[in-house]
């Protein structure tokens, strides 16, 4: 099931592809665990350099599990950008991700960031989604819903234009120094939410 994507989801998934533009970009869609109406609330960055099935998915994922669980809210998926600037192919070992998760997250589902689509004057929006479908067990792309997609792609821009990439924390940094990293990038929230009001 495709949900909307929040603009501070959003935003943070854009940063986390523009702090590494020529890398694979990987991170955990975070959803408010409403059964109705549900959207994804925020978007937890996890690697730009690391092969998908190395240890680091394992032990984040059960980071990912407990925060989700600790807060009532669920994992609702991944989001990736491929290192080749247009590739748009759906990466397999994301999908084997997606399947892991959905043992646990049946709706798991796949967001693509299109690395083409950024840029400081956005006018569209740089998301597709990817579900599986059980009558024909084949993965099929839809539209990314996101909030209020105005504000979104102008939050975005901004965003970029003020360098807050620099400001985003992955898993994998964390790992390296974890009292400089917060994997959930709280203070680059706040950051994000003062442009809500633009």
């Amino acid at each position: 099931m495709v949900l909307t994507i929040s603009t501070l989801a959003y935003c943070k998934a854009v940063l986390h592809c523009v702090k590494y533009p020529h890398c694979p970009i990987k991170g955990f869609l975070i959803g408010d665990g409403s059964s109705k109406d549900s959207i994804i609330i925020d978007a937890i960055p996890i690697s730009h350099d690391i092969p998908t099935f190395a240890g680091i998915f394992e032990s984040s994922l059960l980071f990912i599990e407990r925060y989700c669980n600790d807060n009532g809210y669920v994992i609702a998926g991944v989001y990736f950008a491929n290192q080749m600037l247009n590739d748009k192919k759906l990466d397999s070992c994301v999908v084997k991700l997606v399947e892991k998760i959905q043992i646990k997250y049946p709706n798991a589902y796949i967001m693509q960031l299109e690395n083409t689509k950024f840029s400081l004057e956005s006018s569209t929006k740089c998301v597709m989604a990817y579900y599986y479908d059980k009558d024909t067990k084949v993965w099929k792309d839809k539209e990314q819903p996101v909030e209020d997609v105005s504000l979104t792609l102008r939050v975005a821009s901004k965003a970029i234009d003020v360098k807050m990439d620099r400001q985003i924390s992955d898993y994998e940094n964390f790992l390296d120094n974890p009292k400089i990293h917060d994997i959930l990038n709280l203070k680059l929230n706040v950051g994000l939410e003062k442009y809500l009001s633009i």
